[in-house]
């Protein structure tokens, strides 16, 4: 691995190509399509091309569909990077030597390229806040255990800022973080046996919570899941709010209320901000965070009447 690294850039064309690459974890994972349509759509106008490389969740592929992409001549990246360890060293030779670099959804604290990500914290406050709106009390967070994502760690941190807001004060039972990650809708039988008796214990309990947040909606798929074999009515019971906006948001029969990513804006201003970096128009570190929006259905609404309501989410000043 190292030996690769060393040749990084060194060993690429002149960048003259007209290409410029895009890695993700997967090229058909759910709304992903409209992320490389909005990347597409902007680089095709400014007269390049787009090539793909999916590193399926490993941080050695993914170096290895960095160095291709290199290797093909492109003139830029823009990289969702694989979750796990902060030190990304393809990453970070990339960046070492001046390589046009845009990092989305996700980004390392140590690592100062340009970002395109959500408004996570924004999006875990309206989450949070629309809870108590809807008259739930004892309101949960519920996330995995990559707590050194930067998405997750920001969603949560909305979660106690809405807390903090709302006056209400967080025991540590009120958050699960225990719940293992999986690249879904791909079914692992032992991570979901795992997923299903800790949110069992969360939810089996005389002082549960009546509402949770969770980290995303896959995790909130879950959550109903876990409910309903409780003998839990969502939302009677329990509401749910989630966030991404799966097409699926009635994975098990209830429409499920998230804050909706934006992802074919967030495609299309990585495009933007790795176009102007090989431009030179950009020469100052960037990162451009999207306004988060809250879809209302459901899973989160006492007083549905059998129609999703979409509502914008107003931000209050950060005190």
């Amino acid at each position: 691995m190292d030996r690769m690294l060393d040749q990084f850039v060194s060993r690429a064309p002149s960048r003259t190509s007209g290409l410029i690459g895009m890695v993700l974890p997967s090229v058909v994972r759910h709304r992903f399509p409209e992320l490389i349509g909005g990347a597409e759509e902007t680089i095709r106008r400014a007269g390049y091309s787009l090539v793909l490389g999916a590193s399926g969740d490993d941080r050695s592929l993914e170096a290895d569909q960095l160095q291709r992409i290199v290797d093909l001549g492109a003139s830029g990246l823009i990289v969702y990077a694989v979750d796990g360890p902060l030190n990304v060293p393809a990453l970070r030779q990339l960046f070492d030597r001046g390589f046009p670099l845009v990092l989305i959804d996700r980004y390392f604290a140590d690592l100062a390229v340009d970002t395109v990500t959500m408004d996570n914290i924004g999006g875990g406050f309206i989450a949070v806040q629309h809870l108590f709106e809807q008259g739930f009390q004892r309101i949960g967070y519920i996330g995995t255990n990559n707590l050194r994502t930067s998405s997750i760690v920001e969603r949560m941190a909305g979660f106690r800022w809405a807390m903090e807001a709302c006056e209400q004060h967080v025991e540590p039972d009120q958050i699960c973080t225990a719940l293992r990650t999986t690249p879904w809708p791909v079914r692992d039988a032992e991570v979901e046996r795992h997923n299903q008796t800790v949110l069992r214990a969360y939810l089996d309990r005389p002082e549960r919570p009546d509402g949770v947040f969770a980290c995303n909606d896959f995790v909130s798929f879950q959550v109903v899941q876990a409910a309903e074999r409780l003998g839990l009515r969502v939302p009677d019971d329990l509401g749910v709010v989630g966030f991404d906006n799966v097409s699926y948001a009635d994975y098990f029969g209830v429409p499920l209320t998230t804050v909706e990513q934006q992802f074919e804006e967030l495609g299309a201003t990585a495009a933007s901000f790795v176009l102007d970096r090989i431009s030179g128009q950009r020469t100052r570190l960037g990162r451009f965070v999207i306004s988060p929006r809250l879809i209302v259905r459901r899973s989160s609404s006492r007083e549905a009447a059998g129609h999703p309501a979409l509502s914008d989410g107003a931000m209050p000043a950060i005190p």
